[in-house]
């Protein structure tokens, strides 16, 4: 949907093409904690943040990105990595976490 993603360290800040100033951008904030890795293809978004819990986003039907789900393994992750979105479906089927 020619939107931007721009993670850094506390956030993630999502721009669409219709949005005329950044102020308009949707902000997630990772709160107290950083932003460690991100990884994303054109409909997803995970990030792993310090002590290891994982954040995995997707754009909903109208374009606007949706937190998913949570998980955590207790450890950081030291990398992460996801496909592109196979054709014909609307996610990548697999995250790697390691």
């Amino acid at each position: 949907d020619n939107s931007l993603i721009q993670v850094h360290k506390s956030g993630i800040k999502h721009i669409k093409p219709n949005e005329k100033q950044p102020e308009d951008a949707k902000v997630w904030s990772s709160g107290d904690v950083e932003i460690q890795h991100a990884c994303m293809n054109k409909r997803q978004v995970a990030v792993a943040l310090t002590g290891g819990e994982v954040v995995y986003f997707e754009l909903d039907e109208a374009g606007s990105l949706v937190e998913i789900a949570r998980c955590g393994s207790g450890t950081d992750v030291t990398c992460l990595d996801m496909a592109d979105v196979p054709k014909g479906r609307l996610r990548a089927p697999l995250l790697a976490v390691a």
